[in-house]
């Protein structure tokens, strides 16, 4: 998703800059600026979550690889035998 999103940034940005150079058109100013913290919120939702996807993916290897382990009695179990 990322990869798109700083696509359209970066052909939005030379669109301005040429536009700025030109004009120094102020609503086209504001509304660039409007954009780029649109993308900021999103950016910062968006890593949020895949943060906290990661964390999730992270804990479900933790638990498969621990219950491997203690189903060939390497890792005791939660009640401290081992199988």
């Amino acid at each position: 998703y990322l990869g798109v999103y700083l696509m359209g940034a970066g052909d939005a940005t030379v669109k301005f800059a040429e536009l700025w150079t030109r004009s120094s058109d102020e609503t086209a100013r504001r509304d660039f600026t409007a954009l780029l913290d649109d993308l900021e919120t999103n950016f910062a939702a968006r890593t949020q979550e895949l943060l906290a996807d990661d964390r999730t993916d992270l804990d479900i290897e933790i638990d498969v690889l621990r219950d491997r382990l203690a189903r060939e009695g390497v890792i005791a179990t939660q009640n401290g035998d081992r199988t």
